[in-house]
């Protein structure tokens, strides 16, 4: 004999669910999280666990449904073939990063091996590898390769003695490099594929000190530009670091 709730709930499951047209809104608080593709032409921004891809010519929006909780980082490959997404999750739970493909709008992976919370990801200059950066209660870097779907290898992303690290950015001519930064750290990373290792060096910046949210590698590959909290730009002469 079926119950009250039973048949509450039959009704609910029986119910046709909703297509999610269009949206109106940018809550900006996820950093770099308004993307241009590629093609110049769809304009990505997530919004709350959702992913949305915005026509710039016809308006029209598509959604990428797959994180269960807000999305706080977004990076595009430099070929556009990839757009990988990371989330927050709740203490004690592992955070989700999942790969879309963009031509065809699934979920190319998804990579499950930080905790809490995806701090910020970044490929690397030839889309072979996607590093990520876990929060402040995972505090890992790990080298994920794209072809394997698999980690290749991780580390601590920072002195223990050192604050968080926020931001990531790769070489524009080496998909062996890449840099991280911070509070109260600075760092340029050497991958090490057939010994599965990352090599960290720290980029001493004498009696300066700055906490870092953002950075960019110059086009030519150069100087390495380290946004801050203090509002000043730090510019890094790369070869001097190596």
């Amino acid at each position: 004999m079926s119950t009250p709730n039973n048949q509450q709930q039959e009704r609910l499951d029986n119910l046709q669910r909703l297509e999610l047209e269009s949206t109106i809104g940018f809550e900006g608080k996820v950093p770099n999280g308004l993307k241009l593709h590629p093609d110049r032409i769809h304009m990505i921004y997530p919004l709350g666990c959702n992913l949305v891809i915005e026509n710039l010519q016809t308006r029209q929006q598509e959604f990428l449904l797959g994180h269960n909780n807000n999305i706080s980082c977004l990076t595009i490959s430099n070929n556009g073939k990839y757009i990988a997404s990371g989330q927050v999750t709740f203490m004690g739970f592992k955070a989700d990063i999942i790969v879309w493909d963009y031509a065809t709008r699934d979920p190319y992976a998804r990579l499950v091996l930080h905790k809490v919370k995806i701090e910020d990801l970044a490929f690397t200059c030839t889309d072979r590898f996607l590093i990520s950066l876990g929060g402040q209660d995972d505090g890992a870097i790990i080298v994920w390769n794209m072809e394997t779907k698999e980690p290749v290898c991780g580390s601590a992303a920072q002195h223990k003695s050192a604050g968080i690290t926020y931001c990531l950015a790769t070489s524009k001519e080496d998909e062996f490099q890449f840099y991280s930064a911070g509070s109260g750290t600075l760092r340029f990373w050497q991958l090490d594929v057939s010994n599965r290792k990352i090599r960290a060096t720290d980029i001493n910046t004498g009696i300066v000190k700055r906490i870092v949210k953002c950075m960019t590698v110059s086009l030519d590959g150069t100087f390495l530009y380290c946004g801050t909290t203090t509002g000043d730009i730090l510019m890094i002469y790369i070869p001097a670091c190596q």
